[in-house]
């Protein structure tokens, strides 16, 4: 057995180190392996060199002392300390402070419109022809033009007169001998039956070839011929 210089401990003679304190054991034998290096190697020049003592225990170092945290371990990342959360009505800023929200005035509440104010309801219409009323027929004429004039007729009632000679005209026929308030259309929505009356005209209205003048509505029919002073035209009546 060989006795490690060091530390004293026995080992195999085929040991080339001391199994308790890594020693070399075969300086001064027949491994003829140098001494371990000691603190300050190597010497200055000209110093002895160091010495060993086999009865010298080997000391071992003091244990470091331990972290306060620990280093965890490969592929995880060191835990890290949350912020607190900002108190309520605040938020970061680009400064790096933090900046209190606006706290916006309370609304005035939505001022309620006076009873005068408020839209009136709009009335039943009078049966008098507008963009609104139904579509029933159309007036057509070929006197004056070879393409034809035609004059939309709907439910209520349309008067007929000379164009430009008066307000509120629904058949505006430009002709030297019809009146300016010359003839009423007029078609009953609830019986569906449709009139012509002459308004006191000065050359008067004829209806298939018969003059109405003074009497009173008189029924038309699709297809019907009606004259008005001189000014020729045909009623035609849908569905």
């Amino acid at each position: 057995m060989i006795h490690c210089p060091r530390c004293g401990t026995a080992n195999a003679p085929t040991n080339h180190n001391c199994v308790a304190c890594g020693a070399g054991l075969g300086y001064g034998g027949a491994g003829g392996y140098p001494p371990p290096p000691a603190m300050g190697y190597p010497p200055a020049p000209g110093a002895p060199p160091p010495q060993y003592s086999p009865q010298t225990p080997f000391q071992a170092p003091p244990p470091a002392a331990p972290m306060a945290q620990p280093y965890p371990g490969p592929g995880q990342h060191p835990p890290t300390q949350q912020p607190p959360a900002p108190p309520p009505g605040y938020f970061p800023s680009s400064a790096g402070g933090a900046l209190q929200q606006p706290q916006l005035p309370p609304q005035a509440p939505q001022a309620q419109l006076p009873a005068q104010a408020q839209p009136a309801r709009i009335s039943q219409p009078d049966r008098v022809s507008s963009p609104g009323q139904k579509l029933v027929g159309f007036l057509v004429s070929f006197e004056t033009n070879d393409q034809g004039d035609f004059w939309p007729l709907r439910q209520g009632q349309l008067r007929v007169g000379r164009k430009d000679a008066a307000d509120g005209l629904a058949v505006s026929i430009d002709h030297p001998t019809v009146s300016s308030n010359h003839a009423l259309l007029t078609l009953d929505p609830d019986t569906q039956v449709f009139q012509i009356e002459d308004l006191r005209s000065a050359n008067g209205t004829v209806l298939n070839g018969k003059p109405i003048a003074g009497q009173g509505p008189r029924e038309v029919r699709d297809g019907d011929r009606v004259r008005f002073g001189g000014f020729s035209a045909t009623i035609k009546l849908l569905g």
